[in-house]
């Protein structure tokens, strides 16, 4: 039982076991029902409450293996039931210094350090962990969730330090739908981000997503990840007709959000499509709110098509010359930056631009 050294909580407990012919302990059957209290390792540690906690659990001693055949418990960081083996290691003057488990969970919720407005829904996950008592830590060697299409692998840590909870986990996820990122993406870790990615990317296919997310006592929140997409749709301003079927990479790392263009497609409002491979969108500091947003645009089109987008809100060149955009036919190759604020609303002069372009085969 020393794994409950770190608990402050009333604990009821029936204990069975026997004793053989020699006076060796044999097995022992355990019913351990835990009262509301916390999780507490040091003085420093934010307490982790819990509700409630119950365990049916046999130990053989033969083999210091700990048999949890139901682990129920409910916390402030989640709820979850549980079966598994654990094995009692590093023992010194009899007492372990350590604990290697399995365990499978089924009904978790989650919500560590309140990162979620409302708790995460996970049907199924299996871990693999090690506990350290003195220092507290416990160091997740693989966890697998099991969600629908999506396969999530992660790895991490999580310490009790002198100056409080410090966490370290990674993730890796196959491939995944942009629903299901924003449902794993804490709303308080950068916001607008987030907000942008759910008001302009949809329908498509995230794939080789890595993820990794810091917690320390005197820091900020850290958080990175990288992934790939592809039938992607993406609208980078708010009345320029959206890029489809693209194809790239995306990446969050020290408060920059960039998303790269392989392949993407404007069908613009007249004169065809527009090819914009090589394009990427920015945001330089997530931090900032209605903060700056940057376009690196890489077009190749009609000359038609570039100039009815650059007649679109808030440019409307043409229309301001009295002119139509089909002033001209040909093949243009353009190349610019467009700088605006990321809010709803914004004025002609709140957008800066410099573009260049060659234009062949021109007619007009």
């Amino acid at each position: 039982l020393t794994w409950l050294r770190d608990v402050d909580a009333p604990i009821s407990a029936a204990l069975r076991t026997e004793l053989d012919a020699d006076g060796a302990l044999g097995p022992l059957n355990a019913t351990l029902e835990i009262g509301q209290g916390a999780l507490r390792p040091n003085p420093a540690t934010e307490p982790v409450q819990f509700q409630s906690a119950k365990t049916y659990l046999t130990y053989e001693p033969t083999r210091d293996r700990i048999r949890f055949s139901q682990v129920e418990v409910e916390t402030e960081w989640g709820s979850a039931r549980a079966t598994g083996d654990a094995y009692l290691r590093e023992i010194r003057d009899g007492l372990p210094r350590a604990l290697l488990a399995q365990f499978q969970f089924t009904d978790v919720t989650l919500n560590p350090a309140n990162l979620y407005e409302a708790p995460l829904q996970v049907p199924a996950a299996a871990v693999d962990l090690r506990l350290r008592f003195d220092p507290f830590r416990v160091d997740v060697g693989q966890m697998v969730v099991v969600d629908d299409a999506m396969r999530l692998r992660a790895q991490g840590q999580v310490t009790a330090t002198d100056a409080g909870w410090q966490l370290a986990l990674d993730a890796a996820i196959d491939q995944i739908s942009p629903e299901k990122v924003l449902s794993f993406w804490p709303e308080n870790v950068k916001p607008g981000t987030r907000r942008w990615f759910s008001n302009n990317v949809s329908d498509a296919r995230l794939h080789d997503l890595n993820a990794g997310l810091r917690l320390h006592p005197e820091r900020p929140l850290q958080f990175a990840a990288n992934f790939a997409f592809d039938d992607a749709t993406v609208r980078f301003m708010r009345h320029i007709p959206p890029i489809t079927d693209g194809v790239g990479t995306a990446s969050f790392i020290d408060s920059r959000f960039v998303v790269s263009l392989d392949q993407g497609t404007v069908l613009a409002p007249e004169g065809g499509p527009m090819q914009l491979a090589g394009s990427v969108f920015a945001i330089p500091d997530a931090r900032i709110r209605n903060g700056p947003a940057e376009v690196d645009l890489r077009i190749g089109s009609s000359v038609t098509a570039v100039l009815s987008v650059l007649n679109q809100r808030p440019f409307e060149f043409l229309t301001k010359a009295n002119l139509p955009v089909a002033i001209a036919d040909g093949r243009a190759e353009v190349a610019g930056q467009i700088g605006f604020p990321l809010k709803p609303r914004m004025t002609p002069d709140e957008v800066a631009f410099d573009f260049a372009a060659d234009l062949r085969a021109v007619r007009s």
